[in-house]
């Protein structure tokens, strides 16, 4: 029984030590400390260049790992930001976005950071599944779509003539119109439960913030119909004119008149 229990202990340390050999080969910075700062940089370029991105984010991290202050650090550090992107890592990618943001603020390259956070921030949330089949984003927690709206926001305001700006700026119209609609739904979604204070109060959100979306119209008319539900005839007869003026072809005007 005791050899037994000898072995038994000598196998856990075998299995120990192999376990702490692995890790130490697979840490970037202990496996490739032999090369210098411009040879793991050259190789991290060539490994993207190849779309080879897991080998580029070894080398780059090794790079940022064994020379942060070296003079490839800045360079390594934006392409490490593509490369996570790139390899689907969109927390790593919005993480080392930031940290090169705080640390190059005046940086020629920092427009391009702004942009990768916000494209990492817009996709980090979203599923294997919402990637791959038509699912309303619209429907979910928008958690990390919102700050991807800051991203793209602060980079539109600090640098207003950046390249980057004009596609910013499309996809902040995209999210305000997903933000419009995630309210429209919770809108909705009181009215059906005859919580018509709280569907009010969501529909006039909507209207205030979200004023060029397309859900402005079915939240006037949601807006309507909860007033009138509360006994409110006075802020209902002003949101059916607020609709009257701003969508006199809408087809709910006829049916809100009749009441």
């Amino acid at each position: 029984m005791k050899t037994r229990n000898i072995i038994i202990i000598l196998a856990l340390v075998s299995l120990l030590a192999a376990c702490s050999n692995q890790s130490f080969t697979d840490d970037p910075a202990a496996k490739y400390q032999k090369y210098t700062a411009a040879e793991l940089y050259a190789k991290g370029n060539k490994a993207i260049s190849t779309r080879n991105y897991y080998n580029a984010k070894n080398y780059l991290e090794a790079l940022e790992s064994l020379y942060p202050f070296g003079p490839y650090a800045e360079k390594g550090q934006i392409d490490l930001i593509y490369a996570y992107y790139q390899s689907g890592e969109y927390a790593s990618a919005s993480a080392t976005a930031a940290q090169y943001i705080h640390v190059y603020p005046r940086s020629a390259r920092a427009d391009y950071a702004y942009y990768m956070k916000g494209l990492a921030d817009l996709y980090s949330g979203e599923t294997w599944v919402q990637r791959t089949f038509p699912i309303d984003m619209s429907l979910r927690d928008l958690t990390t779509e919102k700050q991807a709206f800051y991203d793209f926001r602060d980079l539109i305001e600090l640098f207003p003539n950046s390249k980057y700006t004009p596609d910013a700026r499309q996809h902040m119209a995209f999210l305000r119109n997903m933000f419009a609609k995630h309210e429209l739904k919770i809108a909705n979604y009181y009215y059906k439960r005859h919580a018509y204070v709280a569907a009010s109060n969501r529909a006039s959100y909507l209207i205030q913030h979200y004023q060029h979306s397309p859900q402005v119209e079915p939240a006037l008319v949601l807006l309507v119909k909860a007033n009138r539900a509360l006994n409110l005839p006075g802020p209902a007869n002003d949101a059916l004119r607020v609709l009257q003026k701003n969508f006199p072809h809408s087809p709910d005007i006829a049916r809100l008149q009749r009441g």
